[in-house]
């Protein structure tokens, strides 16, 4: 996959600006507003807006690169994605979704550990 940029601001307030290259980004489209059913039973939906939610996912990277990402989709500000295309999106990490995953396959005879890593981010 090409690389998609990332960049804003860590928390101590020092800027950032990163072409990353993760194994597939799948993209999803929210509807956001409510459904309620009326006495009669009529459906309706007040919608209000549609929102993108995007899960990245790398595979197979060492512990350095972990920290780099950790560091990166753990900061609570804001920052906009770059998406292959051109898009940009200005978006946050989504709550509890920075996720990682070592398997027995993860770690070499050398002891080298390598990660499965997804992280969700959500447009604001």
């Amino acid at each position: 996959m090409a690389a998609i940029t990332i960049s804003g601001y860590l928390s101590g307030g020092s800027m950032f600006n990163y072409e990353i290259k993760p194994s597939s980004v799948e993209t999803s489209i929210k509807n956001i507003g409510e459904d309620i059913q009326a006495i009669d039973g009529t459906n309706r939906r007040f919608h209000r807006n549609y929102k993108r939610e995007f899960t990245f996912s790398f595979d197979k990277v060492r512990e350095s690169v972990v920290t780099q990402l950790e560091t990166i989709f753990t900061t609570p500000n804001e920052f906009i994605y770059k998406d292959i295309d051109g898009n940009s999106y200005l978006v946050y990490t989504a709550k509890d979704s920075f996720n990682k995953t070592l398997s027995a396959a993860g770690v070499s005879l050398q002891g080298v550990k390598v990660y499965d890593v997804k992280i969700g981010v959500n447009e604001v």
